[in-house]
């Protein structure tokens, strides 16, 4: 039986029966997905998971754009004189806004016609952003290198992290989901640090930084070019035919509540992940009085890779454990969160608080990639990625943003009060309709 989803090709003729054997043989072995993650190539063989590494990798090297100027926005706000709430709407606003309307179309794409033409698209939006943060000089600059930037995370998080999970060998499709979320939450912790560490060696830290970028995005180009991708046949192109005007990504029907299970597991770490990235080095400068560039890209990236370690013992808990890790830890950062802005100002407090928030964002997103690639079929998964971050990154987008505004209007301490309480009230909310209603899902399928 051929691949459903190799290319199909046609069988050569050929009067000597040697070369019509050898043209059918090499025929049948690409249909059987040479061009895959099946044990057709000596990679496959020896490192079954190799390919999803690589495709990780770049997963890694796409991500790192998504938080590089982190520790620059407190230096180009000095010299540029703009507010906290355009900050916001720089780092938070015209980000996830490129990400929500590129997810109205990338996830579908992604499954019509493969993870690859997507990938590219999104290393070709890295490097294009590079060059616009190299060589930006105003808000307006920041603004369309954040857009090209959401672009890049939105082709990540449908065909990337997809084709990670459709690399992994079939009984490990779970430790391609791990592979997936590490290289998201390790790539945007990266960003920040090593922007953190450039930044204070030059007198303009946006050239060194953002000509390493490009590299890094060239990098990932190359890797995605190499990956044994493979593509839909033309039968289930034809099946999935694109509507004539965007519409949003949906789930296979009967998972519907497998998609509200996996939205309120992400979004609050995602949405404190971005609150802690975008506001942090306000809050240090103006309430910590730590203005240091270095600071700021230290506690990001803590905050990264702290979600990044917490994934793998994460990973080995029921899924039900699983779903509820991510919220209790945002819960435990905002309250942290609280604690630092109004009674007890602390540099190691608010580190702790953004180490909380990095677990709240790598656990949530593993729990909810994990219960999408295990319970979705392929040719739906990466539509599927789609409408968990499209939902998911609007409290990303629109909370911090009415935080940043709020501290131009009531100052940046109870500005962050506010955000805190009202993370708190909409996670628990959350975390209790998720656990109550998966446990008595798992009760009502063992009874039958």
């Amino acid at each position: 039986m051929p691949n459903n989803h190799a290319e199909q090709q046609p069988i050569e003729t050929a009067a000597v029966g040697g070369r019509h054997t050898m043209a059918v043989r090499k025929t049948m072995q690409y249909r059987r997905g040479v061009s895959s993650s099946n044990p057709g190539t000596t990679a496959g063989r020896h490192y079954p998971m190799m390919p999803a590494a690589f495709a990780g990798l770049v997963v890694f090297f796409l991500f790192t754009l998504s938080n590089i100027p982190t520790p620059l926005y407190v230096i180009w706000q000095r010299d540029w004189g703009f507010s906290s709430g355009a900050l916001t709407v720089v780092f938070s606003g015209t980000y996830v806004a490129a990400i929500m309307l590129s997810l109205l179309i990338v996830g579908r794409l992604a499954d019509q016609y493969g993870r690859r033409p997507v990938l590219v698209v999104g290393a070709v939006c890295a490097c294009l952003a590079s060059v616009v943060f190299l060589m930006s000089d105003g808000v307006a600059d920041l603004l369309l290198g954040r857009f090209l930037s959401g672009v890049t995370i939105a082709c990540t998080v449908t065909a990337g992290m997809a084709a990670c999970v459709d690399l992994a060998p079939s009984g490990r499709k779970a430790s391609g989901s791990l592979l997936a979320t590490i290289g998201l939450v390790s790539g945007a912790g990266f960003g920040p640090l090593l922007a953190g560490v450039i930044a204070p060696l030059n007198r303009n830290p946006q050239i060194p930084v953002f000509i390493t970028m490009l590299a890094i995005s060239v990098l990932a180009l190359a890797i995605t070019l190499l990956l044994p991708l493979s593509i839909p046949s033309p039968g289930h192109r034809k099946r999935q035919q694109l509507p004539a005007l965007p519409r949003m990504p949906r789930v296979p029907r009967g998972f519907g509540k497998v998609l509200v299970w996996a939205i309120a597991t992400a979004s609050p770490g995602m949405t404190v992940a971005a609150f802690m990235a975008g506001l942090a080095p306000s809050v240090l400068a103006g309430l910590l009085h730590q203005s240091n560039s270095v600071t700021a890209g230290i506690i990001v990236c803590s905050m990264f890779i702290a979600g990044t370690v917490a994934q793998i013992p994460v990973k080995r808990l029921d899924m039900r454990a699983q779903l509820a890790v991510g919220p209790v830890c945002a819960l435990l950062a905002m309250g942290i969160v609280a604690l630092c802005v109004t009674i007890v100002p602390d540099v190691a407090l608010f580190a702790l608080a953004a180490i909380m928030c990095g677990i709240a964002q790598g656990t949530g997103q593993l729990a909810a990639v994990a219960l999408i690639g295990t319970t979705i079929d392929r040719i739906h998964r990466s539509e599927s990625n789609a409408a968990l971050n499209l939902v998911s990154y609007i409290p990303t987008a629109v909370l911090p943003i009415l935080c940043g505004y709020a501290a131009d209007g009531i100052g940046l301490a109870w500005a962050c009060l506010a955000f805190a309480i009202l993370i708190i009230v909409i996670t628990a909310s959350c975390m209790i309709f998720t656990q109550s209603t998966y446990r008595r899902r798992v009760a009502d399928e063992a009874g039958r």
